[in-house]
């Protein structure tokens, strides 16, 4: 699982503060109590395709 997506290292990745689905994937569209990629690979059997990575934070 080395390579396979991170949600916390995506830019779709997002918190949503729900109690019953606290993780969501804005590219995908849906919420989930389980992080989004662990999701896809339940429901698809394949990693997350739609991975992107955050931005690189600029030094100030």
């Amino acid at each position: 699982m080395s390579n396979a997506p991170n949600c916390w290292q995506c830019r779709y990745f997002k918190i949503t503060h729900h109690k019953s689905f606290p993780y969501a994937c804005d590219v995908i569209g849906f919420k989930s109590k389980q992080l989004p990629c662990l999701e896809v690979r339940r429901i698809d059997g394949q990693e997350c395709r739609r991975f992107a990575p955050k931005p690189a934070h600029k030094p100030d």
